[in-house]
């Protein structure tokens, strides 16, 4: 049976709502401060920095008490490598010379899971880029699996065309990160290691180490 080519557009563009959805993973090299719960009333200002390097296919995330202007004296905390290309998380600790990998089975609860849902929203501008805002979901809708396990609820996500994420909201709302800076600039690979002179642990071996 043929179609009619009004019927066929129309099915076509619904095919393609289904399955919109933002670039869930930057397309180049990137570093974001963010400021986190920046809408809180009490308690001192966190920061939170993630760079990206395409190469790598890794994500390095590290935190730290204050403003970006504070980031200097956090060189000796503890930061995670979240390796997509190998499936890995590994935490290493500077001031320990520690360091410790765990094979990551899921994507569930963290951003960049590839099953999240999206449903497109408004256009904005943070920190001086633009960005759209994605309501993304985890096939679940935020209930979690049968049979328990992780699971990501709903969130707002605010997504550059290149997919750098510069500001979350959880499902009330609230403001979790929000971009203070970013920066396109080439990354040293070296960054995206951990030392291999840092003796391996388990993951509970380090964490009673703080």
């Amino acid at each position: 049976m043929r179609i009619p080519y009004v019927l066929f557009g129309l099915m076509m563009t619904s095919a393609a709502v289904a399955q919109e959805r933002p670039q869930l993973l930057p397309q180049r090299d990137v570093v974001v401060t963010y400021a986190v719960n920046p809408e809180a009333n009490s308690g001192p200002q966190q920061s939170q920095e993630i760079a990206f390097s395409v190469a790598a296919q890794t994500f390095r995330m590290m935190g730290w008490q204050g403003g970006a202007d504070a980031r200097s004296g956090a060189a000796n905390e503890p930061f995670f490598l979240y390796d997509l290309r190998n499936r890995t998380e590994t935490i290493v600790a500077p001031g320990h010379r520690v360091r410790a990998t765990r094979r990551l089975d899921s994507a569930d609860g963290l951003p960049w899971n590839p099953v999240l849902r999206g449903q497109r929203l408004q256009t904005d501008t943070v920190a001086g880029v633009a960005c759209t805002d994605w309501r993304m979901t985890h096939p679940t809708r935020g209930q979690p699996p049968p049979g328990g396990g992780t699971f990501f609820p709903p969130h707002d996500m605010c997504f550059t065309t290149d997919g750098v994420i510069l500001r979350r909201r959880d499902e009330n709302g609230r403001v979790l990160w929000l971009a203070t800076s970013v920066s396109f600039s080439p990354q040293d690979l070296r960054q995206f290691q951990a030392p291999a002179d840092y003796r391996q642990v388990t993951q509970q071996q380090l964490m009673e180490m703080f």
